[in-house]
């Protein structure tokens, strides 16, 4: 549950009039590389929001591991909505292995790029992993999205086939993301870009009306104009191409290919093998508008999570080359370190110290609370100490039941302090 919306302006309001926030919004008008100190808790998805909406501009957020950007993904969600939001995760697949990445984060990197293609200024949160990660280039995903309209012309056979050649799954019936069915007049689809599948009912080769339905119960939900497709994989190749393309090697390594590769409908292997099949890929940089903005929460930990994934890369392939002596190296799967490197110091960037100050950046001097582990009376004396101080409050639980309870056990406090609901994970 999001922060309800006079609470949340409130504590914009707050967090923006902070003379280090103004001091930080004056510097990067001049400055490209900002240090910053001093954040606690969930401040810095505050500071993050604050800044996208002032920036009007994209912003991206690099944090070491996928963990923390989950979180941080749950916190700025709940300060700006969902729609505003992205994470682009990595594959969390190794190099080498002949598996899928999870459909999950296929599916959230293919929205991510999709919802970059539209321009309007967003927020994407990723880790180094992910970042050194190939994907589609602008082109192909351009080549690849389609609408469906309420009164546009299809023929069903060619549509099914285009469906499977973006990597939709085709079954009886539709109740996963990435699967399609089609029955007499009916085509039903589950795209990554809507939260419940769709029905499109065909009056011969017109689409007649497009429902959104529920999986559970087969029965629709609203009606819509229009849905959008984007692919299901990062590779969009048609099956008898790339059958063609392995056959073009030797024949040890065309059996391995056929055998590894051909042995799943995702096409394990697929992502890493891109370039020994000299299939054109880019990276989530190449999607970035121009004046982008990155945000880095712990810079010393991210260059030794961009040197790890390129060791254990190396590593990996020197197991692996006997076998296979045509795999393609680390540095022409992923992107290298010091690209992506050069690519961010080119760029607008605030750079989050982890401890201690910054000498000539923006010191915020937050702190977290400490823990008063269900003490009502420790709590009811922070409180007092806060309001000495002639601070704003903000006393938020995680769900309604909660907040009621501390309404009862606190109210002296009713109007001096705010009672609300949220899911941010840590206070300040």
């Amino acid at each position: 549950m999001m922060i309800s919306k006079s609470a949340a302006i409130t504590l914009s309001q707050n967090f923006a009039s902070t003379t280090a926030f103004v001091r930080l919004l004056e510097l990067i008008k001049d400055k490209d590389d900002i240090q910053i100190a001093g954040l606690a808790g969930s401040a810095n998805a505050f500071l993050i929001s604050e800044l996208r909406a002032r920036l009007k501009a994209t912003i991206v957020v690099v944090t070491p591991f996928e963990k923390l950007a989950a979180n941080l993904v749950g916190d700025l969600q709940e300060l700006c909505g969902e729609e505003s939001v992205s994470l682009f995760p990595a594959w969390e697949v190794y190099p080498y292995d002949w598996i899928a990445p999870p459909l999950e984060n296929t599916a959230q990197r293919l929205e991510t790029i999709w919802k970059l293609a539209s321009g309007q200024p967003t927020i994407i949160v990723t880790t180094p992993d992910a970042l050194q990660q190939r994907t589609l280039t602008h082109q192909q995903l351009k080549a690849s999205c389609f609408d469906l309209k309420v009164g546009d012309e299809y023929d069903l056979a060619e549509l099914a086939a285009k469906l499977v050649e973006l990597g939709y799954e085709r079954l009886p019936i539709t109740e996963e993301v990435g699967t399609f069915s089609v029955r007499g007049g009916i085509v039903d689809i589950f795209p990554f870009t809507s939260a419940n599948p769709i029905r499109c009912e065909f009056f011969g080769d017109f689409i007649d009306s497009i429902r959104l339905f529920s999986v559970l119960s087969q029965r629709s939900i609203e009606k819509v104009e229009k849905i959008t497709i984007i692919p299901r994989r990062e590779i969009v190749i048609d099956q008898e191409k790339l059958e063609a393309i392995f056959d073009s090697f030797d024949q040890a390594t065309a059996d391995l290919l056929h055998q590894k590769c051909l042995s799943g409908f995702d096409l394990p292997g697929l992502e890493w093998l891109a370039p020994l099949l000299k299939i054109q890929q880019s990276s989530l940089l190449d999607h970035l508008p121009a004046d982008a903005v990155f945000y880095l929460t712990d810079q010393p930990l991210i260059e030794e999570r961009f040197d790890r994934l390129m060791h254990d890369a190396e590593s990996l392939y020197q197991d692996v080359r006997a076998s296979f002596p045509l795999a393609p190296t680390p540095a022409e799967i992923y992107l290298s370190p010091e690209s992506i490197q050069e690519y961010i110091r080119a760029k607008r960037h605030i750079v989050e110290l982890a401890l201690g100050t910054s000498q000539d950046g923006v010191n915020f001097g937050f702190k977290e609370h400490p823990s008063f582990n269900g003490q009502i009376s420790i709590l009811r004396g922070m409180i007092d100490d806060w309001l000495k101080e002639a601070k704003s409050i903000f006393l938020l639980s995680d769900n309604q039941l909660q907040k009621e309870r501390l309404l009862e056990l606190l109210p002296e406090y009713a109007e001096r302090v705010h009672f609300g609901v949220s899911g941010i994970l840590k206070g300040f």
